[in-house]
């Protein structure tokens, strides 16, 4: 399917026929159950998955083995291994520890949510009441375990 590349949409994928999004993901070994938006969902993240540019190394290794077309290669050559971040490096730095965490009150959070006008360009108040309930209910009900922040 022509459609499907690295600048398809979920709003692309909704204008296709549900057998053609059935018929992609079957293609793709994945679920086929579900509504027309999970399936466009489901459909996009597969999309996604595949068009991910391969490390460097692997393009070069390709490149060798013949296996990568000039266009492809091409497409790839921008990713060096200076790009890819450790995973190490993204979780060392962080802490649980209170006491570093600015004081925070329900209140604070109602006045900046509620009350304030400085995120809005007509000067009124942000009125973000939805946003600010159901933060408060996420946290209620235990979604919310750890709070971290970078030392």
């Amino acid at each position: 399917m022509s459609l499907f590349n690295e600048n398809t949409t979920v709003e692309d994928l909704l204008a296709l026929k549900k057998s053609a999004l059935l018929a992609y993901l079957k293609q793709k070994n994945r679920k086929i159950s579900g509504t027309k938006l999970e399936l466009a969902q489901r459909a996009f993240e597969v999309n996604k998955e595949d068009n991910v540019c391969m490390p460097t190394s692997s393009v070069s290794d390709a490149r060798e083995k013949g296996s990568l077309s000039d266009t492809e290669s091409r497409s790839n050559s921008h990713v060096s291994d200076t790009d890819i971040i450790s995973v190490d490096s993204l979780n060392s730095g962080w802490t649980s520890d209170t006491k570093l965490f600015p004081q925070i009150s329900h209140r604070d959070v109602e006045q900046y949510l509620i009350y304030s006008s400085h995120r809005t360009e007509d000067s009124g108040k942000m009125e973000c009441y939805r946003q600010f309930i159901r933060g408060f209910n996420f946290y209620k009900e235990g979604y919310i375990h750890n709070i971290m922040r970078r030392t």
